[in-house]
């Protein structure tokens, strides 16, 4: 017969924090769990398991039963939106000032030169 539980061992642990606790002990520490697991260091009482960390503490294995306990749907950051780019103009203005400001020894232009990486061009101010 099966485990209904197999999935466990390929879903990633969620380690517990303020904006998704454990769901066992409640606490926002220290515990991890996944949809099917929950790893809770504090709460013996219930657990299949128990096991003992490399730092030799123990902790309680608990199967959540689907729908008995609220896993939360961990959301990827939303990524800011694009920052608006500034005019041509103002564009070249910032990077020549940057320009100016970046020192190039002989050595490594004429190894660039060498290289045909860098190409001699004058610049109009």
């Amino acid at each position: 017969m099966q485990n209904k539980h197999y999935n466990h061992s390929y879903e990633k642990f969620i380690k517990a924090k303020p904006s998704h606790p454990c769901p066992i002990c409640g606490k926002d520490d220290w515990c991890g769990f996944n949809s099917y697991v929950a790893s809770c260091m504090r709460v013996k009482e219930g657990a299949f398991k128990t096991v003992t960390q490399s730092t030799g503490k123990d902790a309680y294995l608990h199967w959540l039963g689907a729908g008995s306990i609220n896993v939360p749907v961990i959301k990827q950051k939303e990524s800011a939106p694009a920052a608006q780019t500034a005019p041509v103009e103002t564009r070249d203005k910032v990077y020549r000032s940057f320009l100016r400001l970046l020192y190039l020894s002989a050595s490594h232009k004429k190894e660039l030169i060498r290289r045909q990486v860098f190409v001699k061009v004058k610049l109009h101010k």
